[in-house]
């Protein structure tokens, strides 16, 4: 106390000496006479007590569970294993239905409740949105078999556990949309990862590779263009596998190692062959932040769509659902146009009251736009091809008069050329083919589609859905247990239960 005195004694007389030499300052003079203040208070203050103790306590402060518990946001518990099961175990009523926590270490506190003061352990009711994602590392430890039962789990084998369809949607969400190029860039992590001279599961190549690998490649297009894909495709597959390859794996020398992987890629692209695709993949990849009904809507009716689209150019329809995904490869070839009534059924069964005018509405534009755009490309297959004047003619101007000056070759166009030659070249295009193109009788086929079949149909299911009463159980339109059987009937809207 006695040293603190005297701290606050030589910060008086620094300001005192402070307040003379800025005494023509107005802003100096006041702000030096509010330190002055302070100063006093805190003389004053410490002569009043013997001890610089401010008579704190202990306060209670929830912890980042307790408040997503109140206020419902969504907490990540990672490596749960690790943590004692006393401790885990106390989370087990929070997943319970109408789920709580008793905090009894907080004491006895007064609710709103309680009447003449009484006081109660604090229970803390968990809020409708509350969400908790438990993480752990098997090889660590495991969980309580109480805390297991009252969670949904997700095992994941290994860093690659990724199926077919989920990497060919990764590359679509980085930004190459045309079905060819995601293709060859499957075809070349799969191959790099096969040569790379390690077994699969210790290959350097992972899923984080093809994502910059199709990051690089989008931003390669955009400033490239599409004319020059095979460059941008070589090149950022140059960069994002070979270049950054520090370590030989093959035994015979980095180089040799990096030559083999520029191999590989090469003869990758020697194979890859431009063709269409009825799909729009962005109707079957699923982004975190937009799951809406729309986007479940679109999801269902994609591969009928898929397959509407595809039989009104000519595709074959197990080409169409293969590039959806490759489940659809044991039953694919089946598939034909008299399928489409039936999966235009399935939509609407599946339906619901919440969805079913948005359902509508979508198919029946979608449908109309495939429709619409058959019947363009029809118009334009029929119309007569014109030929603009001068095209594809090359003036040879060799032989026009030219003079020297110091050396340097300079043309005289104030002169008539004494020669001019043009040279008719067949039409077509001069610009080197950079893919094979699919072959003509494979690519197309003759399908014939009952466009007026369709939309009639359409029309007629919705108006029946519209028209069924819906069921007082669940507030829903009546299910077919035969099509879709439930484990058990939702909960009522009026329950008490969370939804």
């Amino acid at each position: 106390m006695v040293l603190f005195r005297k701290r606050l004694s030589a910060l008086q007389k620094v300001i005192s000496v402070l307040l003379v030499q800025y005494s023509a300052s107005i802003t100096a003079i006041n702000r030096l006479n509010g330190m002055s203040k302070v100063l006093e208070k805190l003389d004053y203050l410490s002569r009043q007590v013997q001890t610089l103790n401010t008579g704190g306590h202990f306060e209670w402060v929830d912890s980042k569970v307790v408040k997503c518990l109140r206020t419902g946001q969504h907490i990540c518990l990672e490596h749960v294993n690790l943590s004692s099961s006393a401790v885990l175990d106390r989370l087990n009523p929070v997943f319970e239905p109408n789920g709580a926590l008793m905090i009894s270490e907080k004491g006895t506190v007064r609710t709103e409740n309680s009447i003449d003061d009484e006081t109660t352990t604090e229970v803390v009711q968990r809020h409708h949105n509350f969400q908790a994602f438990l993480t752990l590392d098997p090889k660590n430890g495991e969980i309580s078999r109480a805390m297991r039962n009252r969670c949904i789990e997700l095992a994941f084998a290994n860093r690659d556990a990724y199926q077919e369809d989920d990497m060919r949607r990764l590359v679509f969400a980085n930004g190459i949309a045309e079905p060819y190029l995601i293709e060859a860039c499957l075809t070349i992590h799969k191959e790099l990862r096969n040569s790379s001279g390690q077994a699969e599961q210790f290959s350097p190549f992972g899923v984080a590779h093809l994502v910059r690998f199709a990051q690089l490649m989008a931003q390669n297009l955009q400033k490239q263009g599409m004319d020059r894909s095979i460059d941008c495709l070589k090149l950022s597959a140059m960069d994002v596998y070979v270049r950054p390859s520090a370590v030989d794996l093959l035994g015979y020398g980095l180089d040799y190692y990096r030559n083999a992987l520029k191999e590989t890629i090469e003869k990758v692209i020697e194979t890859v062959t431009v063709r269409k695709s009825a799909v729009r993949f962005g109707n079957v990849t699923l982004h975190a932040s937009g799951l809406t009904k729309l986007t479940r809507v679109k999801l269902q009716a994609e591969p009928f769509l898929a397959l509407l689209r595809g039989f009104l150019e000519g595709f074959n329809g197990a080409r169409v659902l293969g590039d959806i995904s490759s489940g659809f490869e044991p039953f694919a070839d089946k598939v034909g146009t008299n399928f489409l009534k039936y999966l235009l059924y399935f939509l609407y069964e599946i339906s619901s009251s919440a969805d079913i005018e948005m359902r509508t509405a979508y198919l029946r534009r979608a449908i109309g736009e495939a429709i619409t755009v058959d019947k363009a490309a029809e118009i334009r297959q029929n119309a007569p091809q014109p030929t603009a004047n001068a095209s594809n003619i090359q003036v040879d101007i060799t032989g026009m008069d030219a003079q020297t000056d110091e050396g340097k070759r300079k043309q005289d166009w104030d002169a008539a050329p004494v020669s001019m030659k043009f040279t008719m070249q067949p039409t077509g295009s001069t610009r080197q083919q950079k893919f094979k193109a699919e072959p003509q009788e494979i690519a197309i086929q003759e399908v014939h589609v009952n466009k007026d079949l369709i939309v009639k149909l359409n029309e007629t299911l919705c108006g029946i859905v519209q028209r069924l009463p819906q069921s007082e159980a669940n507030g829903d339109l009546p299910w077919n247990r035969n099509l879709f059987p439930r484990i058990r009937e939702y909960l009522n809207s009026s329950s008490t239960l969370d939804p």
